[in-house]
């Protein structure tokens, strides 16, 4: 997947592209991904649009007709009415992360890559089924390699599918697998939790950044970043447990601190311009105060104020995607 630092994206995802053709003309791109042959680009109205080469329906267009103009591929297969979060763009298959948490997949499958058997290729996109290491979780970041994808799940544990034959799913094999399989982290120092997993477009590896639960302080107010898009921030808090989350965050949402709550808070979904936190409070708690700040960069200073535009128990705080390409949200909770 392409990456852009967000100080030279903002101005692309902020212009309309007027001096374009096809579906992107007068449109705003909020991100971007390179195929081998094909690109695919999200924009801000969460419409997808793709380009290039398309031999095996990398397009997901229904046809196998290659393309030198943006063409709308939202209308089509399992996208259909359906709003995308994340794209990845492999060797000649594509990859893309709505925002019910659904994943759908098109391209070649001739390593297994779609996620799918019986079938060489699909020409639109098809659902990924929720099955093997990613069944009943959450997906916060997509990758797709050359014939092999990788997911992020919100737990920080990372899973993988399609070509093995050099170990990229990194499960401790190399049997190529249509059915995700858990990245293998038992040679990770302990405690070590999955920030960040990437590949490329024609890669035959893969590369995973982890980290260690931060050390414990006392606070009164304490605070957890959520990322909107598959980067994380923990800072140092009080966490004896380790599980990247503070004591008193864990309370506020009803979960129990001395057991690890890794996947049980909200987390900020992209709804058409805007990146939305929403969840609504337990019943049982009647001294504590919710808040949240973003940030484009993490840097000191650069922290906002968010305001809440729900009512009583139930809060929504909402960012506008239009502010960066990345943005950070950070959950304050007192008592």
């Amino acid at each position: 997947m392409l990456s852009v630092s967000p100080s030279a994206f903002a101005c692309i995802s902020r212009s309309p592209f007027t001096n374009l053709d096809g579906a992107l003309a007068n449109k705003k791109v909020a991100s971007l991904s390179a195929g081998q042959y094909h690109t695919l680009a999200l924009c801000a109205d969460g419409t997808l649009v793709s380009w290039g080469y398309n031999e095996h329906g990398e397009l997901g267009n229904n046809t196998v007709t290659p393309s030198k103009t943006p063409i709308n591929i939202g209308s089509f297969g399992a996208l259909a009415g359906k709003t995308v979060s994340a794209v990845a763009s492999g060797g000649s298959h594509s990859l893309a992360l709505c925002t019910d948490g659904t994943l759908a997949t098109w391209g070649a499958n001739n390593k297994s890559q779609l996620g799918l058997i019986g079938i060489s290729r699909s020409l639109v996109p098809v659902a990924v089924p929720s099955a093997g290491a990613i069944q009943g979780k959450t997906i916060l970041g997509i990758a797709a390699g050359g014939n092999h994808n990788l997911v992020l799940c919100t737990d920080r544990s990372a899973a993988a599918w399609g070509d093995n034959s050099n170990g990229q799913l990194g499960n401790n094999t190399t049997a190529t697998s249509e059915v995700s399989s858990s990245v293998d982290s038992t040679a990770w120092p302990t405690g070590s939790r999955c920030m960040l997993a990437a590949t490329g477009s024609a890669s035959l590896h893969s590369l995973a950044m982890v980290g260690l639960p931060s050390p414990s302080t006392s606070s009164t107010v304490q605070s957890i970043s959520i990322p909107a898009d598959a980067s994380l921030y923990l800072p140092p808090l009080d966490d004896p447990d380790h599980d990247g989350i503070p004591n008193l965050v864990e309370r506020a949402f009803a979960l129990d601190p001395a057991n690890d709550s890794s996947g049980k808070l909200p987390v900020p979904l992209r709804i058409g311009d805007n990146y939305v936190l929403e969840f609504t409070e337990p019943e049982s708690l009647t001294s504590v105060t919710y808040g949240a700040e973003s940030s484009v960069d993490l840097k000191p200073g650069s922290w906002r104020e968010v305001k809440d535009t729900g009512s009583g128990s139930h809060h929504i705080f909402s960012v506008p995607t239009a502010d960066s390409n990345t943005i950070f949200f950070r959950l304050k909770v007192s008592e």
